[in-house]
């Protein structure tokens, strides 16, 4: 439902490429990609025609990247088209038995065609007329069984308003609440590999659809898109962070074990608060059976990061950026951080100064 974090994979380097854009101009450039994507994602669910949603992602770069580069508006119009035209890409990559690191570059090369597009209108004008409406062989007849593309919302701010964020754990938008509450609860299990004999996770039908996994898992991709390997992770370890992924913590025989007894459904109700869009909640609730005590229960409806929860998740966002500063060589955290906690200044400097600032300073080139 709600858009994923893949705008500045496109939009960053092309203002640090063109060189005159500030951090504001990336910002407007952000908040339009984020509406183009994510209110197309909302209107138009590829994913129930088996296609991927990265498509918008393509339609989204294609549209603002024009725009930045001085693309007039048939040119931006032109780019769009050409985008609709590539179609969807199937979705078998994210599901089993198919799942692979594609999933982890799906939207950049997604990406890599949008900025194409912008680049090609520029200096040939061939698009398409009509990419969506054709009979037969438009996008909406030929992938999508006649189902109309539609803009859920007005191109405002609406989504960027939405976009949730994930400041704790890495855990698949729609598992981000069966997370927090397995990790609630995990501190009252005194042996969870030993004691637990069943877990409910009732959530949304999205969450059901995507994320309800059974069976082998093959490697990352697979397993952060399995809401039963999540959990049992964060019920065992008390924790779930990049490495829970890894095969090292993947072999452990107890999360397999868990994985069996735990059952996945859809309650309406959660599914009417995902997709009320005055809610956009993200509900799961966990109930843990045990050998000799009586069962314990957590519910979720708004994640660590969710719009209703911005103020509480400020710390762990800081605490995260702190972090990936102290990853770059030579780089002075606190100072850098100065910088980017300074909307009024920062705002006005080029992009590429910014990015300047995050350049390893003992770079071997």
């Amino acid at each position: 439902m709600g858009p994923s974090l893949r705008q500045p994979g496109r939009l960053l380097p092309l203002c640090d490429h063109l060189g005159t854009p500030t951090v504001a101009d990336l910002l407007i450039a952000l908040v339009q990609a984020y509406e183009i994507q994510g209110s197309l994602s909302i209107g138009t669910a590829l994913n129930r025609h088996g296609l991927d949603h990265t498509a918008f992602v393509r339609v989204a770069t294609a549209a603002v990247a024009t725009r930045l580069i001085g693309g007039t508006w048939e040119q931006v119009a032109e780019a769009v088209a050409h985008a609709f035209t590539d179609g969807g890409p199937l979705r078998v990559f994210r599901h089993s038995p198919n799942t692979t690191w594609r999933k982890s570059w799906a939207a950049g090369d997604a990406v890599a065609r949008g900025l194409w597009l912008a680049d090609h209108v520029r200096r040939l004008r061939d698009a398409p007329h009509t990419p969506l409406s054709t009979s037969g062989w438009g996008l909406q007849d030929a992938q999508l069984a006649g189902d109309p593309v539609t803009l859920a919302l007005p191109l405002s701010r609406q989504i960027i308003d939405h976009v949730l964020l994930k400041p704790a754990y890495p855990a698949e938008y729609h598992g981000q609440s069966a997370v927090e509450a397995a990790l609630m609860l995990q501190s009252r299990v005194a042996d969870p590999a030993g004691d637990i004999t069943g877990i409910e996770v009732r959530t949304c039908e999205a969450a059901v659809r995507i994320i309800d996994k059974q069976g082998p898992l093959h490697g990352h991709a697979d397993r952060d898109h399995c809401v039963q390997y999540m959990v049992a992770v964060a019920l065992l370890y008390g924790e779930l962070s990049a490495r829970h992924y890894d095969d090292a913590v993947a072999g452990d025989p107890r999360i397999d074990r868990l994985r069996r007894v735990i059952r996945v459904s859809h309650d309406p109700e959660y599914t009417r608060a995902y997709l009320d869009p005055a809610r956009r909640a993200v509900p799961a609730r966990l109930t843990v059976h045990l050998r000799q005590q009586a069962p314990l229960s957590a519910e979720i409806l708004y994640p660590l990061g969710h719009p209703r929860r911005r103020a509480e998740a400020t710390p762990h966002v800081e605490a995260k950026l702190r972090s990936a500063l102290s990853l770059i060589p030579g780089v002075d955290v606190e100072s850098v951080r100065a910088v980017l906690m300074d909307y009024s200044t920062l705002r006005e400097l080029p992009v590429s100064s910014v990015l300047d600032l995050l350049t390893p300073r003992d770079r071997p080139f």
